[in-house]
């Protein structure tokens, strides 16, 4: 595996993943490099969050691809460590490589300064299931983070209760209606003709702290009528199991 991308670039995606991380020691996060560009996942337990840089990203380069899984805590701290050289009007490219034979080792290099990460085992985090056959929706991402900024902040902090650590979402004939309480208190709002197809109904109850972290991982901030994907992945005909909200860059799978 090899490939360059700019250090900026990668540091906001880096970062973005960071806000979803719980425990940078243990957590682990796999690197994917392949012709139509990387992607960096990691899961905490409860989200799994896959940020990517497609070919079409001005400073990526992609020489070989190729799958590492690193420890997370090692890979942020490593990329942190490393000089910014700025290179007449942008920042000199950081390189990623593989190297070694029997205890394969991943280099991150910069003119004049490296650092080596231990690969751990390929298969580290939960697979995500491919939700071929989910129902799916699309919804403006404004109208999705307003109504989770405006209820968020009334459901419960204790983790004991853990239903009501959540915010509850609703569509139902193209109104998003979303519920957060922490029993002493219920904040509660509906946007109409907030997505589309408007037939769908579906119910879920995700976690608070999560969704609000969802709304720094999408890109397009000078587009706030960019369309993101809302999928669900049905354990039976009646309970969702999984949900995946996602656009080209961010993709998000979180447990109902």
């Amino acid at each position: 595996m090899k490939f360059e991308i700019e250090q900026t670039e990668f540091m906001s995606k880096l970062g973005k993943v960071d806000k979803f991380v719980k425990d940078k020691k243990n957590q682990l996060c796999v690197l994917d490099v392949t012709d139509n560009g990387i992607s960096l996942t990691t899961f905490n337990g409860t989200t799994t969050i896959r940020m990517k840089a497609l070919t079409d990203t001005k400073s990526l380069n992609i020489l070989e691809t190729g799958t590492v899984c690193l420890s997370t805590g090692m890979l942020f701290q490593s990329i942190k460590s490393l000089p910014k050289i700025w290179l007449k009007d942008s920042y000199a490219p950081m390189t990623f490589e593989t190297w070694g034979t029997t205890d394969k080792k991943l280099r991150i290099s910069v003119p004049k300064s490296h650092v080596d990460l231990v690969i751990v085992k390929k298969d580290c985090i939960p697979e995500i299931p491919d939700f071929k056959d989910a129902i799916e929706l699309k919804i403006p991402k404004k109208y999705l983070f307003t109504a989770i900024n405006q209820v968020a902040y009334a459901t419960s902090l204790d983790s004991s209760r853990p239903v009501l650590t959540g915010v509850q979402l609703r569509f139902q004939d193209g109104t998003l209606m979303a519920d957060g309480t922490d029993s002493h208190q219920l904040a509660h709002v509906e946007l109409e003709g907030a997505y589309h197809p408007n037939d769908i109904s579906k119910n879920v109850i995700l976690s608070a702290k999560e969704l609000k972290n969802i709304a720094t991982s999408f890109t397009s901030v000078n587009n706030e009528f960019e369309p993101l994907t809302i999928k669900f992945e049905a354990k039976s005909n009646s309970e969702i199991g999984l949900v995946q909200i996602l656009n080209d860059t961010a993709e998000l799978t979180l447990l109902n």
